[in-house]
């Protein structure tokens, strides 16, 4: 039996889950949705904000995208990076994405889920597989076709992704400068 090469992406999963049933049961899922809890609460002494609210989301739908997502980003990236390195994408990124979304949105906008830590997955796996002509292609379609969903759709933090995918494109061509990555991805 193959053993599982990918035991955080997993954790992630589950995590995301427990607190989605956790606040859709309680409803609080909906005072987010209506109220507006920001990420950038943080500006009034909330400092833990920018990184719990990776593991909010609004609706089904919103989850279960975010969690198919991360699940295939999860299943290439964290064997190709190991779990440390796996980790300190997933959550730089996701504070890149936070980054971008205090610099050009309103402190008061809604900015929840996992989308820019994904986004950051898919920047740096990017620039770890931009050498295999084929994953590079499908991870670029991959990119553009959620920049496009981005852009289109309302209600989205487009901040956060596009942070969260600059952050990934950073990050990933600083492991792959360093050599932090196994040489036969890149």
């Amino acid at each position: 039996m193959r053993q599982r090469r990918e035991p955080v992406t997993i954790v992630l999963i589950v995590i995301n889950l427990v607190v989605f049933a956790i606040t859709y049961l309680s409803g609080l899922n909906q005072a987010i949705s209506e109220l507006g809890l920001a990420r950038y609460t943080f500006l009034h002494g909330y400092f833990w904000t920018p990184l719990t609210a990776i593991f909010v989301h609004v609706s089904v739908m919103h989850v279960a995208m975010n969690m198919v997502s991360l699940w295939f980003m999860g299943r290439l990236m964290e064997p190709a990076l190991g779990r440390n390195r796996f980790l300190l994408v997933y959550f730089g990124t996701a504070l890149c994405g936070d980054a971008l979304c205090l610099l050009l949105a309103s402190p008061y906008s809604i900015s929840v889920g996992a989308s820019g830590a994904i986004f950051g997955l898919i920047g740096a796996a990017i620039m770890v597989f931009r050498k295999n002509r084929s994953v590079f292609m499908q991870l670029m379609f991959w990119a553009g076709l959620n920049l496009v969903f981005t852009f289109w759709g309302s209600g989205i933090a487009w901040q956060a992704h596009v942070g969260g995918l600059l952050g990934g494109l950073l990050i990933g061509w600083q492991l792959t400068r360093t050599h932090a990555v196994g040489g036969y991805y890149y």
